[in-house]
């Protein structure tokens, strides 16, 4: 049986919103607010670039999952163009240096988010019909 996401979207919306929020502030969060909250919660020890992709997989997914047809590719590509604006925004937060291996993983974690709410969301047209 599959899944009909769209009754779904407006969990997917908060969540959406939140997790946004997260990566935003992560992304500009100074060096030593980084240590302490990799102190406090030891799964931000593994790889920046595992890090990076899978945040914005996270965030294009969920625009994937969150939003009418017509909008959610562009949210969805919108979230590349945040990813290479946090990281140059870098640059201005105590203990951070912009990286453009970061930028590439912020990219390609996108692309995949898109990829499987691409297929999530086809299937459940499919099922629908």
């Amino acid at each position: 049986m599959k899944t009909d996401w769209r009754r779904h979207r407006p969990l997917f919306r908060v969540l959406l919103a939140v997790w946004l929020v997260c990566v935003i502030l992560g992304s500009l969060a100074s060096g030593s607010e980084l240590a302490s909250l990799e102190k406090m919660l030891p799964f931000l020890e593994w790889s920046d670039k595992i890090q990076h992709f899978g945040a914005y997989a996270a965030l294009a997914l969920l625009c994937m999952l969150a939003l009418e047809r017509g909008r959610r590719v562009a949210a969805a590509l919108s979230m590349i163009l945040l990813g290479v604006l946090l990281e140059a925004a870098q640059h201005y937060a105590p203990g951070r240096t912009p990286d453009l291996g970061d930028a590439l993983a912020n990219t390609l974690g996108a692309f995949a988010g898109m990829a499987l709410g691409y297929v999530l969301t086809r299937q459940a047209s499919a099922s629908v019909r």
